[in-house]
């Protein structure tokens, strides 16, 4: 048996049709002299008080809304839970397990790089005994200081599985240990700027605290006139 949950939307037909012309009024509006100024400050207050009128008449519905998504939410949430901890305990086992044999392919390619160097080394310095008991000191030479170039094999291990749906690839994200080497970097650079995120609710009360006298590099106060209304 499912449980229902049934929201009623609110009748929003009187309250817009009491307050619709307001829009069209604020559309028309001229602010020429006094009377007029008056005029539109009443109205910006009936279209706040319109605002407000349909606010309040959604609030009820919104409260029952928004308790009916919690108790979902939390529903859901309590059932999937336990999988997600199960999910991070498997993860975190085939993560130990990847990196070490990781760790042991990296391992077997640098001692076959290094067997492949060794071999190349052998047979450079026997090719070189070689042209020298022949007589030819210069190709000699020339052989021994050959540069030895060995490419190790990519570290691929053999006993990953592959399952169908399932794959990894390794993420990288950045932390900030030091911030004061990162705002020094960021101004020596002319990209830097998009490296810093202003704190702008501390930037705000700085703001408010010293209004027009706010004297901080790169930031300026500025005013905005605000209208509450009773």
């Amino acid at each position: 048996m499912r449980d229902m949950i049934t929201i009623e939307k609110p009748d929003m037909t009187a309250v817009v049709s009491e307050y619709e012309p307001l829009v069209d009024q604020a559309n028309e509006l001229v602010i020429c002299d006094m009377e007029s100024h008056a005029a539109a400050l009443e109205g910006y207050k009936y279209l706040k008080k319109a605002i407000k009128a349909i606010r309040d008449h959604y609030e009820p519905a919104r409260k029952s809304l928004d308790t009916a998504k919690k108790e979902l939410l939390a529903s859901r949430d309590k059932l999937i839970a336990p999988f997600e901890r199960a999910m991070q305990i498997v993860n975190g086992k085939v993560d130990i397990y990847e990196k070490e044999e990781r760790r042991k392919a990296e391992e077997k390619a640098r001692v076959e790089a290094e067997a492949e160097r060794k071999r190349q080394e052998d047979a450079r310095i026997a090719e070189a005994e070689a042209a020298e008991k022949a007589g030819d000191d210069e190709l000699a030479t020339e052989i021994i200081e050959r540069p030895i170039e060995v490419t190790p094999a990519p570290a691929q291990p053999e006993t990953l599985a592959k399952v169908a749906g399932v794959s990894s690839r390794i993420v990288y994200h950045a932390e900030v240990d030091d911030p004061t080497a990162l705002l020094r970097f960021a101004a020596s650079v002319d990209w830097g700027v998009s490296l810093i995120n202003p704190n702008m609710p501390a930037l705000n009360a700085l703001a408010r605290q010293h209004k027009e006298k706010l004297s901080i590099p790169g930031v300026r106060a500025v005013s905005e006139i605000s209208r509450p209304v009773r």
